[in-house]
């Protein structure tokens, strides 16, 4: 006798990939999300979320131009999916695409409003730029909507105040700027980049001691970066 399998079983089981892709994600297990979340892609070639989530593995692995191809894919199942297109503009931020990474992030926020982490990621990307006062008005906005998105972001939040303070230095508000970096402190309290930002604003106000108070903290909590890679071989 034949055994007959209904269709949306694998449809089900698809979604069981995608979950355990996502806890792997969670916990660091780069490697083993990407193969769950494959597995799901081929059970269901249109699990749009699936294209989304592997992407985000990617990212963090720096498979940048890999995560593109698959975040371009889950728009294209889905065009209204704002976490793809933020997605996709996080890894054009990586490529220093910033003209690119804003546009993403615009459709982001134009297809959820409220998408508090899009004006953050579109913030930054004007604050490289050079676009200080786009910069501060989207931290503005990203602060606003803080209180609809409730406080297991508090600290991606700090990474917006963080900005903000950077983006007030750089306009010459160092009252403000110190002001967004005590916060960015108390939403994260090992954040060494925002004691340094603290610092230079401290400085630039002339309060020498507490600047190299601040600064002494930041080298203590920012790991030295690694040297560049020498070029490959020819």
């Amino acid at each position: 006798m034949l055994l007959m399998v209904p269709n949306n079983a694998f449809c089900d089981k698809a979604a069981d990939y995608v979950a355990r892709g996502n806890a792997k994600l969670g916990r660091g297990d780069l490697k083993g999300a990407i193969a769950d979340l494959t597995k799901a892609i081929q059970l269901k070639p249109g699990y749009a979320e699936a294209y989304e989530r592997r992407a985000a593995a990617k990212v963090l692995r720096n498979d940048t131009n890999e995560a593109i191809e698959d975040l371009t894919k889950a728009i294209e199942l889905n065009p209204r999916y704002a976490e793809a297109y933020a997605g996709r503009g996080t890894a054009k931020a990586d490529k220093r695409d910033f003209t690119g990474a804003i546009e993403d992030f615009t459709i982001a926020i134009e297809l959820q409003p409220s998408y508090a982490m899009a004006y953050i990621g579109r913030g930054g990307m004007k604050l490289a730029a050079g676009d200080m006062d786009g910069a501060i008005e989207d931290f503005n906005r990203a602060s606003a909507l803080k209180p609809l998105v409730g406080l297991q972001f508090g600290s991606d939040f700090a990474s917006a105040y963080y900005l903000r303070g950077i983006a007030k230095l750089a306009s010459g508000n160092t009252d403000g700027a110190i002001a967004d970096f005590d916060k960015a402190i108390q939403l994260k309290p090992n954040y060494g980049d925002a004691y340094g930002g603290r610092g230079k604003a401290r400085r630039a106000k002339g309060d020498l001691n507490g600047a190299a108070s601040d600064l002494a903290t930041a080298a203590a909590l920012v790991p030295p970066r690694p040297p560049p890679l020498p070029p490959p071989p020819r």
